[in-house]
């Protein structure tokens, strides 16, 4: 998603004990930045052969299972999650080699401490963890009301097992050993505008390549709703339905967010592929799927990528369209809806264009207590902000 320029990491940390934090996920384009001519390590997965086979300009990724091939080559990038390495190193038996000069952990936004305590336990001591705290944390199942933040030592701050590793790493370290990417490779001007001024103090830009981008269509645009939604030239359009009393389902949402893909897919040749279908709850995306599926019969159209916040966080296409579902009175101030960290995650995934689409009754709920509406804000300034942009409808 981000890159950046001219980072360098002084020794000095690793020296001393300590760990440089990263606050945005890796870029794909991070090793693309580099004209490296004879770069003699060779990078593998760790897992089954054929899994993956991936050249670019500058490196071709392996895919091996065999342990004495992987360790005997003299230079060395290794992909791998920290149990892959406990199956690689066999380490059921106590042998955890120190093998790995340096150690990257992506997305440590999302790992528990103790997933995360097994992969450095490879490591010489230089570790670069990398991730976004505004968006979500890790999925940790349960609750228990008693939190485990015991401290460790009398001298330790207290540990909640249910954050990341990443957050943590911000309780025990300053700024100074972070470093934050504020460069992405995505989303085009639009679609970054909100997300840089609601969670990253306004720093987050494009890179100039993607700056301008916009969906491609083959067709003209008319004056339908529909269509007003997708046109390309609104890179955020938010829609706003009268509907009430939905929580887990609503129908009108799933036939509406079903129409607009059907129109994208059928009328302007958007490839399925390009398209992901989000919303909160896995029923809903039951309904849209249907619905879809009745609207796409008869052609040879596959469906898009219909899925939940949590299960698209890391991927992107093209198109998002979301829909918030939700108009129960009783449940539109949830915490589960009203979740900043939630909404980032959709408004960051879009390359191109990005279809809201949410209930009166939760743009206009008031939530009761202090922290809850601290978090309903982004939601309300999202609405303000598509207003100003001339991209609201009120269908």
């Amino acid at each position: 998603m981000v890159s950046v320029d001219d980072i360098e990491i002084p020794n000095t940390l690793s020296e001393k004990g300590r760990m440089p934090v990263i606050l945005e996920p890796q870029p794909k384009q991070l090793l693309k930045q580099f004209n490296i001519e004879g770069f003699p390590a060779q990078l593998i997965k760790w897992g089954n052969p054929g899994d993956l086979e991936k050249d670019d300009d500058h490196f071709s990724v392996k895919t091996s299972n065999d342990p004495d091939y992987i360790l005997r080559r003299p230079y060395l990038i290794l992909g791998a999650t920290g149990y892959g390495l406990y199956s690689l190193f066999d380490s059921r038996n106590g042998h955890f080699p120190p093998l790995f000069d340096w150690m990257a952990l992506d997305e440590s936004s999302q790992m528990p401490v103790p997933q995360a305590a097994l992969t450095p336990a490879y490591g010489k001591g230089n570790y670069l963890f990398l991730g976004d705290v505004k968006q979500l944390p890790p999925i940790v199942l349960g609750h228990d009301e008693r939190e485990d933040t015991t401290p460790v030592s009398p001298t330790q701050k207290p540990m909640d097992v249910r954050k990341s590793v990443l957050e943590h790493l911000f309780q025990h370290y300053s700024a100074e050993y972070r470093v934050r990417l504020n460069v992405t490779y995505r989303m085009n001007r639009e679609l970054c505008r909100f997300p840089s001024r609601a969670w990253y103090d306004g720093v987050l830009h494009p890179a100039p390549e993607n700056a301008k981008s916009r969906l491609t269509l083959k067709g003209e645009i008319s004056d339908n709703r529909i269509d007003q939604l997708i046109d390309p030239n609104r890179p955020i359009t938010l829609a706003i339905m009268d509907h009430r009393r939905h929580y887990q389902e609503c129908e009108p949402e799933a036939d509406l967010i079903a129409r607009i893909a059907c129109r994208m897919i059928t009328h302007f040749a958007v490839q399925p592929q390009q398209i992901a279908l989000i919303s909160p709850h896995r029923a809903q995306n039951n309904l849209i799927t249907a619905h879809l599926s009745h609207l796409l019969e008869g052609t040879d159209h596959e469906l898009p990528l219909i899925d939940t916040v949590e299960r698209v966080q890391g991927a992107e296409r093209d198109v998002i369209i979301f829909g918030f579902t939700t108009s129960d009175r009783d449940h539109v101030a949830s915490g589960f809806l009203n979740n900043p960290n939630r909404f980032n995650v959709v408004m960051t995934r879009a390359r191109k264009k990005l279809i809201v689409i949410g209930s009166k009754v939760f743009f206009s709920a008031i939530p009761n207590r202090e922290k809850d509406l601290e978090n309903n804000a982004c939601f309300k300034e999202f609405y303000e902000h598509c207003k100003k942009e001339k991209s609201l409808f009120l269908l």
